[in-house]
């Protein structure tokens, strides 16, 4: 949960959370007088959206280049020994 928590979801409501902080303390305040509509409807939720996309697609590439095994190595999935769970792992390649 917290691998999909970090790798998908917050990726992609960053740009949304930075909009509305942003908005909220340094936004300049309506004049008096004016009217404005709620400041949810005047997100730019196209940009938003692709941002978030765009930063969620940069932290998988980035994940897939830095995580997992060094070239040459093998990777056994996590398998049951006697009753145990044996994580899994990666081995050096056993030469031919």
């Amino acid at each position: 949960m917290v691998r999909i928590l970090l790798t998908y979801l917050i990726p992609f409501l960053l740009p949304v959370a930075v909009w509305f902080a942003w908005h909220k303390f340094f936004a300049k305040p309506p004049a008096p007088g004016e009217v404005t509509g709620a400041y949810p409807h005047q997100a730019p939720w196209h940009w938003l959206g692709l941002a978030g996309l765009l930063l969620m697609a940069a932290t998988l590439g980035t994940l897939s280049m830095f995580s997992g095994g060094h070239p040459g190595e093998v990777y056994h999935p996590p398998e049951i020994i006697d009753g145990k769970i044996v994580p899994g792992r990666h081995v050096p390649a056993k030469r031919l």
